[in-house]
């Protein structure tokens, strides 16, 4: 669903689960939130605001996956090319995109 939303096929996105101070009151245990990081090859961290734990950490490492991506689609993008198509048509302008 997030592909399909997204329109694209990668994107920088990590799983969290929240309260995990609150042990006793799961609805997804630690494991199954795990394998379904697995499945969707995606990174997985437990937080705590209460206690204070992984939340510096999860922001770090998903601006980190950002600037990664950030940077990959740099490299790997040929640009834009804003000069006008070939057109019969003396009114209609379109940028090309490459």
């Amino acid at each position: 669903m997030i592909l399909r939303v997204k329109d694209r096929d990668e994107f920088p996105i990590i799983l969290i689960g929240n309260k995990a101070d609150l042990g006793g009151d799961r609805l997804i245990s630690q494991q199954e939130a795990e394998e379904l990081a697995r499945r969707l090859r995606l990174p997985y961290m437990e937080c705590s605001a209460k206690h204070r734990m992984n939340v510096d950490e999860s922001f770090h490492n998903l601006v980190r996956l950002i600037r990664n991506f950030q940077h990959h689609e740099r490299q790997s993008s040929d640009g834009i090319d804003l000069t006008p198509s070939k057109s019969s048509s003396k009114r209609k302008r379109y940028c090309r995109m490459q």
